[in-house]
Formats: C-alpha cells, structure tokens, sequence
C-alpha cells in the first residue's frame, strides 16, 4: 500500500505502547475534520511501506508520519501532527523555535522509556477500523 496516496496525513503509531495509544486517541478526538489517518506500525503494510523508504521497521522507536510524500520521525513528525489540528498549531510554531537536535534528544528519552513509564499492551491498539482503513 502506498501511503503518499493518501491527501491526508498519515499518523503511523505504535500500537502496543500505552503512551502512543492515548494521544492517537487524543488527535483522533480532537481531529474534527478527520484530517489525520491512522495506522498502527505493527502492521504488515506499514512495516513494507518504511522498509521501502529506508525505515528499519525491526525496532522501531519513534512515530512516524507522511505527509505530501514525505515521511518525517521523532519531534518532526509530532509537529507536523500538530500544525494538522488548529487547536495545537500555535504550539506547534512554537516548537519549531526550538532546534531539532534538543526536541529530538527529549524525544528520544521519552521514547527510550516509554514503556516503562506508560506501560504497554498485549494487543496492538486499532485507532478505529475505518479510519484506519481509509489511508
């Protein structure tokens, strides 16, 4: 599946971890114009799809999203999520003020814990079956 298809931004999640699952939760329900699809990392087509754009889909540790055929991880991909939705756009331009090396190095700590401080499920989270099948 080519997700550049998509005329949305396509948010890839991880879907086991208890952080990742509630603000996937928290976008989706503050996406009221249904702008942002979803899908979880876990799944087969999402695994292909960052393989063949040069993604290591072994481990992944980040979230990832594509936008206008662009694919873009860790505090990059938050931001773009965020200038999605006008509720959190300002705070997005906000952190555009701030280098990238530093949002992604406390990025990378939230992502290096996140199981240990947010825990994480047995079963991988769907955001919603239909949306996730729209991407």
């Amino acid at each position: 599946m080519n997700f550049f298809e998509s005329k949305h931004l396509v948010l890839f999640y991880d879907g086991y971890c208890n952080l990742c699952s509630s603000l996937t939760q928290f976008v989706k329900e503050i996406d009221s114009k249904a702008v942002i699809q979803y899908a979880p990392l876990q799944s087969p087509e999402v695994k292909e799809f960052l393989a063949n754009h040069g993604i290591d889909t072994t481990n992944i540790t980040t979230v990832v999203c594509a936008l206008n055929g662009k694919i873009y991880t860790k505090s990059t991909a938050v931001i773009k999520v965020m200038q999605q939705l006008p509720e959190l756009s300002l705070m997005a331009g906000l952190l555009l003020l701030v280098p990238v090396q530093i949002r992604d190095s406390i990025y990378e700590l939230v992502a290096n814990n996140r199981y240990q401080w947010f825990g994480k499920t047995e079963e991988c989270f769907i955001a919603d079956q239909e949306i996730s099948n729209k991407v």
